[in-house]
């Protein structure tokens, strides 16, 4: 049983552009983040800089080889992943 408004529990963060070639945007997020991870298609955790921006986050991911990898990130008490391609 669920009680209480889901969506503003778990808000819709997007993450753009995608595909990428330098900086990846987090935006909708309602909290700090407590957690961010990225990992490339096989489960392979990658370091990035993230930093904090006017209208959410930015990863820093020209530093990144071509391909799909997976954000994922703990707002609250909900965990987010997105996919997203960098160029």
């Amino acid at each position: 049983i669920i009680t209480g408004d889901i969506s503003k529990q778990y808000p819709a963060a997007s993450v753009y552009p995608n595909p990428a070639d330098d900086y990846l945007h987090i935006a909708g997020v309602a909290t700090e983040l407590s957690e961010l991870q990225l990992m490339d298609y096989t489960g392979r955790m990658i370091k990035v800089n993230v930093e904090k921006s006017t209208d959410g986050y930015r990863a820093d991911i020209r530093e990144l080889v071509t391909g799909v990898y997976i954000l994922q990130f703990t707002e609250g008490n909900a965990v987010q992943r997105m996919k997203f391609v960098k160029r």
